[in-house]
Protein backbone atom coordinates (compact mmCIF):
# COMPACT_ATOMS: atom_id res chain seq x y z
CA UNK A 1 0.00 0.00 0.00
CA UNK A 2 1.04 3.30 -1.05
CA UNK A 3 2.43 5.90 2.24
CA UNK A 4 -0.26 8.48 1.99
CA UNK A 5 2.86 10.62 3.73
CA UNK A 6 5.33 10.51 1.05
CA UNK A 7 5.44 13.13 -1.59
CA UNK A 8 3.58 13.36 -4.58
CA UNK A 9 6.56 13.35 -6.73
CA UNK A 10 7.78 9.91 -5.52
CA UNK A 11 4.58 8.55 -6.34
CA UNK A 12 4.46 9.76 -10.08
CA UNK A 13 8.44 8.61 -10.37
CA UNK A 14 6.72 5.17 -9.91
CA UNK A 15 3.91 5.19 -12.12
CA UNK A 16 4.48 3.46 -15.37
CA UNK A 17 5.92 5.65 -18.69
CA UNK A 18 4.51 4.57 -22.03
CA UNK A 19 5.84 6.69 -25.33
CA UNK A 20 4.25 9.36 -26.71
CA UNK A 21 2.48 7.98 -30.28
CA UNK A 22 2.99 11.06 -31.86
CA UNK A 23 6.57 11.98 -31.79
CA UNK A 24 8.25 11.33 -34.47
CA UNK A 25 10.39 7.76 -35.47
CA UNK A 26 13.74 7.81 -34.29
CA UNK A 27 16.34 7.55 -37.15
CA UNK A 28 17.23 4.03 -37.09
CA UNK A 29 14.17 3.28 -38.14
CA UNK A 30 14.30 6.27 -41.11
CA UNK A 31 17.39 5.21 -42.56
CA UNK A 32 16.12 1.89 -43.03
CA UNK A 33 12.91 2.01 -44.63
CA UNK A 34 12.88 -0.83 -47.18
CA UNK A 35 14.36 -3.92 -44.16
CA UNK A 36 10.54 -4.43 -43.27
CA UNK A 37 8.73 -3.44 -46.46
CA UNK A 38 7.19 -6.23 -48.87
CA UNK A 39 8.18 -7.43 -51.38
CA UNK A 40 7.82 -4.99 -54.65
CA UNK A 41 5.47 -6.03 -57.74
CA UNK A 42 8.41 -7.69 -59.81
CA UNK A 43 9.50 -9.82 -57.11
CA UNK A 44 6.04 -11.55 -56.33
CA UNK A 45 5.97 -15.07 -54.98
CA UNK A 46 5.04 -17.99 -56.99
CA UNK A 47 1.97 -19.36 -55.53
CA UNK A 48 1.20 -22.28 -58.07
CA UNK A 49 1.22 -24.85 -55.75
CA UNK A 50 -0.91 -23.31 -53.38
CA UNK A 51 -3.58 -22.61 -55.62
CA UNK A 52 -3.06 -26.12 -57.01
CA UNK A 53 -3.50 -27.58 -53.62
CA UNK A 54 -6.88 -25.29 -52.53
CA UNK A 55 -8.28 -26.44 -55.87
CA UNK A 56 -8.13 -29.75 -54.93
CA UNK A 57 -9.06 -28.99 -51.68
CA UNK A 58 -12.51 -27.72 -53.30
CA UNK A 59 -12.84 -30.50 -55.46
CA UNK A 60 -12.94 -32.86 -52.21
CA UNK A 61 -15.45 -30.85 -50.48
CA UNK A 62 -17.69 -30.63 -53.75
CA UNK A 63 -17.36 -34.38 -53.80
CA UNK A 64 -18.82 -34.66 -50.23
CA UNK A 65 -21.26 -32.84 -50.86
CA UNK A 66 -22.23 -34.62 -53.94
CA UNK A 67 -21.77 -37.81 -52.01
CA UNK A 68 -24.00 -36.69 -49.83
CA UNK A 69 -26.65 -35.05 -51.56
CA UNK A 70 -27.04 -38.50 -53.94
CA UNK A 71 -26.78 -40.63 -50.93
CA UNK A 72 -30.05 -38.62 -49.22
CA UNK A 73 -31.78 -38.86 -52.77
CA UNK A 74 -31.61 -42.55 -52.70
CA UNK A 75 -33.18 -43.02 -49.43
Amino acid sequence: MVNPTSPASSRAAAAPSFPDPYSPLPDSVLAHPEADAPPSAGEEPNTTGTLFLMIIFLMMIAGFWAILYLTLLHR
